[in-house]
């Protein structure tokens, strides 16, 4: 959130929502990510879950 409230010029979201559990996870990444796209933000979002990379709705890099 702080990051957010910042507006920063980019950022990197390195498993932002693994920690949260099932029940608030959904919300806050439904939350975090309609704001960087409404903020125009840059963002690099690392992730192994597939949710995630869905959510984020953009070019994927799968690195094996």
């Amino acid at each position: 959130m702080r990051t957010l409230l910042a507006v920063p010029k980019a950022v990197l979201l390195d498993e932002p929502f693994s920690a949260l559990d099932p029940g608030r996870c959904h919300d806050i990444r439904e939350f975090v990510l309609a704001t960087i796209r409404r903020s125009r933000i840059p963002a690099l979002l690392v992730s192994h879950d597939r949710q995630e990379e869905d959510a984020a709705g953009g070019p994927v890099v799968a690195l094996t």
